[in-house]
C-alpha cells in the first residue's frame, strides 16, 4: 500500500499565507524601502512638525460619553480599511502573475499609504488616543506628536485590532475601579 499519486492540478500552497513574514521578505527592495521612508518620515513628521511645532489639533476630540469617544476611533479605522483594501489592488506592481513579491510589495505599499492617511486624519481631527485612554505629561508638545504617530498606527492597524486593545484598557479600568473600591 503506497502513497497515493500526486495529481498535477492540485493547488499549490501559498508560502505567503504559511508564514506571514514571508511575504514581508518577499517585497522588492523598493517596496521596503517605501514602507521604511514613510514609517520613518511619519514619525519625524509626527514628532517635529505636529508635536513641537505644534501643527496639529489642539482639542483633542471629545464627547460626553466613554464608548462614543472609542466609537470615534473604530469608525476611522473602519474607514480607511475601506479606502485601502480597493487601493491595494490597482497600486502597481503592474503584473500579469500575482506572485508572492508583487502581493508583498502591494501590501507594503497599502501599509505606507494607510499610515500616512492616519497621521492626517489624527492630526485634522484631533484623534489622540493615548490622551484618550487618559496617558499625559509635562512635555505636552512632545507627547501630542508621539500622540498622532501612534494613534496613526492603531487606527491603522484596523478594526479587529483596535477593539481588542480597546476592551483590554476597558477591562483594566473595572478591576483597578474594583480594586479602589475593595480598598476602601
Amino acid at each position: 500500500m503506497g502513497e497515493p499519486e500526486k495529481q498535477g492540478n492540485e493547488p499549490k500552497p501559498d508560502p505567503a499565507e504559511a508564514d506571514p513574514f514571508t511575504g514581508a521578505a518577499a517585497a522588492s527592495p523598493w517596496a521596503k524601502g517605501f514602507a521604511l521612508v514613510t514609517l520613518g518620515g511619519g514619525l519625524v513628521y509626527c514628532l517635529v512638525i505636529a508635536g513641537l511645532a505644534g501643527v496639529s489639533r489642539n482639542a483633542p476630540f471629545q464627547t460626553k460619553a466613554d464608548f462614543a469617544l472609542f466609537a470615534g476611533f473604530i469608525v476611522v479605522a473602519g474607514a480607511i480599511e475601506r479606502i485601502i483594501q480597493p487601493l491595494t489592488a490597482i497600486l502597481p506592481p503592474f503584473k500579469e502573475e500575482d506572485s508572492v513579491r508583487s502581493k508583498a510589495d502591494r501590501t507594503l505599499l497599502g501599509y505606507g499609504i494607510a499610515l500616512i492617511v492616519g497621521i492626517a486624519v489624527s492630526s485634522v481631527f484631533g484623534l489622540y488616543f493615548m490622551e484618550a485612554i487618559g496617558i499625559s505629561g509635562e512635555e505636552e508638545t512632545l507627547r501630542r506628536g508621539l500622540d498622532v504617530f501612534l494613534t496613526a498606527l492603531i487606527i491603522t492597524g484596523g478594526t479587529k485590532s483596535l477593539h481588542e486593545t480597546i476592551t483590554s484598557i476597558e477591562k483594566k479600568k473595572e478591576n483597578l475601579k474594583k480594586q479602589a473600591a475593595g480598598a476602601v
